[in-house]
């Protein structure tokens, strides 16, 4: 496998499948106040306004938060919903980094090639981040 990069960006799973039933339930109940709800928010869709900051989490409560969003494959909530400093914080932000850092690390076998695969130059969000379905596994390949 050959792979031409210039530089690596962040990848996120792509959770594709359908929408979970408490966002079904809300939308078609009531399409207009969910329809408002999301042009109101960060991202696009209804979600609450996170205001607990990194630093008021334990590592093992931000481990949580993280793993339980990476695990649904939730693109919304991994952007803007783990803590409500990763936007706006440099410190609340590399955690969220460090962690994705982690994942890529954890899925690329050779540490090489997971080291080149993880993005160092920018904070997480600062690029649109790509959806993954198997993209770092692929390096595993021969």
């Amino acid at each position: 496998l050959t792979v031409f990069q210039r530089t690596p960006n962040f990848a996120l799973p792509a959770g594709n499948g359908p929408a979970p039933e408490d966002r079904k339930t809300f939308f078609e109940s009531d399409r207009a106040a969910y329809r408002e709800q999301a042009r109101q928010s960060m991202a696009g869709v209804p979600y609450p306004q996170q205001t607990v900051v990194s630093w008021q989490l334990s590592d093992a409560e931000r481990r949580e938060r993280f793993e339980k969003a990476w695990a649904a494959g939730d693109l919304v909530h991994i952007l803007s919903q783990l803590w409500a400093d990763q936007a706006v914080d440099v410190d609340g932000n590399r955690l969220v980094a460090d962690l994705i850092r982690e994942k890529i690390a954890a899925v690329v076998k050779d540490p090489e090639t997971a080291a080149a695969l993880a993005p160092h130059d920018h904070p997480f969000g600062a690029k649109r981040p790509c959806l993954d379905t198997n993209y770092y596994a692929t390096y595993n390949r021969p």
